[in-house]
Parts: structure tokens; sequence; C-alpha cells
């Protein structure tokens, strides 16, 4: 199965779950990742912000926060097709995009250098049992992780039913150190 056919049918899969199941996996997502030791540790945490069915990241943001952690977000210039990393201040920055995310805008926007990165939470269509995944085709993130630290994490979070054995790799794919699901914690 190529990449499009496997991302359209897992993104069925996720779009169609029910709210309480949804609900209760980002719940144990959640309570899995902060108590990651790679978490506890870090003072700089770079994620997405949740959008349709994603796991939801906005209370991870908002704990980030209140323990007083450096949050950054992507901010996506679709325009020359690149993603800068902002730092957050406060979750009531976060606006609609054109695109109909959730981002900063304005004078709300702080860029900030990759290299600051202790821990990036990253999203995904489908996951493998090697690290690699499917994002949503615009490469934005397989473009940022090689300019993280060697040291930084780089920590999937999705359904178990996201995780397959293998996808289709191609050669600017960048792996994933582990990725945390309902179900599991998955190292590579």
């Amino acid at each position: 199965m190529d990449k499009k056919e496997l991302r359209k049918n897992i993104l069925k899969m996720r779009d169609s779950m029910d709210e309480a199941d949804r609900f209760s996996a980002d719940e144990t997502v959640l309570l899995k990742l902060l108590a990651l030791k790679e978490y506890r540790d870090a003072n700089t945490i770079f994620t997405f912000v949740s959008y349709r069915s994603e796991v939801d990241t906005k209370q991870l943001i908002s704990e980030s926060l209140r323990r007083g952690k450096r949050v950054l977000v992507p901010v996506v210039d679709n325009d020359k097709k690149e993603m800068i990393l902002s730092e957050l201040k406060s979750a009531e920055e976060l606006q609609t995009s054109d695109m109909g995310i959730l981002e900063p805008s304005g004078e709300n926007i702080r860029p900030v250098e990759p290299k600051i990165v202790d821990i990036c939470i990253t999203p995904g269509a489908v996951f493998d049992r090697r690290g690699y995944r499917i994002g949503y085709g615009g490469g934005f993130y397989d473009k940022m992780m090689p300019r993280f630290r060697s040291d930084a994490k780089k920590i999937g979070v999705g359904y178990d039913f996201q995780l397959v054995d293998e996808v289709p790799k191609e050669e600017h794919d960048q792996k994933i150190d582990m990725l945390i699901t309902d179900k599991e914690i998955y190292k590579f």
C-alpha cells in the first residue's frame, strides 16, 4: 500500500472514533507523556497544536506552561513551504490560521532557533515499528528535525491503531525516538 492510501485509510479510522473513546485515549496519552523522564527533564518543548482528530495536545500545552516549561509551537508559512518555531507565552495567543490550524499570529510570533528544543512532540497520520511516520504530506517535520540538537528527543503521539509494521520510507524521512499511544510506549 502506498503512503497516500495508507494515510487515507488510517485517517478515516481516526476521524470515525467515538467521542468518549477519543477523550479517554487522549487523557491516557497525556498522562503517559507527562510521566516520561524525558518530559520531566525537558526545559523546552516543541509541540504541534492538535487539529481535527489528532491526539489532543492543548492540555499538554497548558500543563507545560503551568509547570514553567518553555513551549514552542509551529507556525507554517505556506507560501515559503516552511515551518518556524514560535515561543508561546499563553494558550490564549493561539488563533485560527487560514488553514484552520491554531497558531500564534502577529506580535505573538516569537521565532526561536530549533537548537533549543529538548523534546519535540510530533504528529503523524501513520507510524511504524521502526520509528518512521507518515505525516500529512507537507514534509515540515522531516525538514525541521535535522535542525534539532542530536540529543533532542522526537516523540510521536497517536492512537494504537495508527501503528503499522512498516510504512514506505523515502530518503528524506526522519525517525522518531518513541511513540506514545493510548495502549503502549514504543521506543525505537
